[in-house]
């Protein structure tokens, strides 16, 4: 595979900005998930808090361990996907 020499530079410069906004926070494996995800909600780690679509829904989903919650947004229009 071939990349085009402009986009090599542009992922270049952003590993370096990433790696800049890494510089000093506590390796991933070190913070509990729980403290990571109410840092991430109050806007306090590297990304902007996350907004929260009205039209997304909550839903159960089963699994071995008893379930999880995931969050669904549903496309506003159905599109036809054509098959090659």
């Amino acid at each position: 595979m071939t990349v085009a020499a402009d986009l090599r530079e542009e992922t270049r410069v952003f590993n370096e900005q990433l790696r800049q906004l890494l510089v000093g926070m506590p390796p991933l494996e070190s913070v509990p998930p729980a403290v990571t995800r109410r840092a991430r909600r109050e806007g306090r780690s590297i990304f902007p808090p996350p907004v929260y679509l009205p039209e997304a829904r909550w839903v159960d989903v089963p699994s071995r361990d008893g379930g999880l919650r995931a969050r669904v947004l549903a496309p506003t229009a159905r599109r036809r996907i054509s098959q090659p």
